[in-house]
């Protein structure tokens, strides 16, 4: 009698429909159940998989992308699943080609801190983007020392906020899902401040998804950095 094998087999936990399978052919519809409320990092930390790409066995989907992010898995790409997967920057494909719920938002602010972690005062210098929006108000994106600043000018009235690079929130798809989410977050931001001014900023939506555009085009510069070693 193999006894290892029974040990094995009696720590797996049941019914097996509660757990995901991590490899490449499982069958993972629990990856379509709706997101967990808070943090996506809680909510990957709640969901158990056993995980059979890095042999980590039964753990928690936060613990298996961490794992992934540490073996240089940082791009997000569209698998043949019809949905995102993770693989390493100039690879085809992925052991990692459907990732769970709330999986792709963690990834994206990972991915991002990874990057801002190796830039230059050169680098910088060369990020940033400026626009004329639909409302004639002139927009300025910069990066700074741990985030970003954005500056509206509306004739000689001048507005501006900063957000760090850990407070910026991504959404769980692709890029048009967050120029959605952050366009809103950063004009309700600019307004705020305009108000602590005195002043009233009104901002129509294509506006509001221009600023998104051109922020998340700055953010993706960096996350970009994240493919390559330091």
């Amino acid at each position: 009698m193999n006894v290892s094998t029974q040990l094995a087999l009696l720590n797996i936990p049941e019914p097996s429909a509660t757990y995901d399978v991590n490899r490449l052919d499982a069958v993972r519809s629990n990856n379509d159940q709706q997101p967990s409320c808070g943090s996506a990092a809680s909510a990957l930390s709640a969901r158990t998989v056993d995980d059979r790409v890095f042999h980590m066995g039964m753990t928690n989907w936060k613990a298996v992308v961490d794992r992934a992010l540490l073996l240089d898995y940082t791009e997000l790409y569209d698998s043949d699943f019809g949905r995102l997967g993770l693989r390493k920057h100039g690879y085809r494909y992925s052991p990692v080609p459907l990732l769970p719920a709330r999986a792709v938002e963690y990834v994206k602010g990972c991915v991002l801190l990874m990057g801002a972690n190796k830039l230059t005062k050169k680098v910088r210098d060369r990020l940033g983007c400026t626009a004329v929006l639909p409302s004639a108000k002139h927009l300025t994106v910069t990066v700074i020392g741990n985030g970003i600043e954005v500056f509206v000018a509306d004739g000689t009235q001048v507005f501006s906020i900063q957000v760090r690079f850990d407070e910026i929130s991504f959404s769980d798809g692709r890029a048009p899902d967050d120029i959605k989410l952050i366009g809103p977050l950063l004009a309700k931001a600019l307004k705020r401040q305009a108000s602590t001014q005195g002043m009233m900023m009104k901002l129509g939506s294509a506006d509001i998804a221009l600023i998104g555009s051109c922020v998340l085009a700055q953010l993706s510069k960096i996350q970009e950095l994240a493919a390559w070693n330091a």
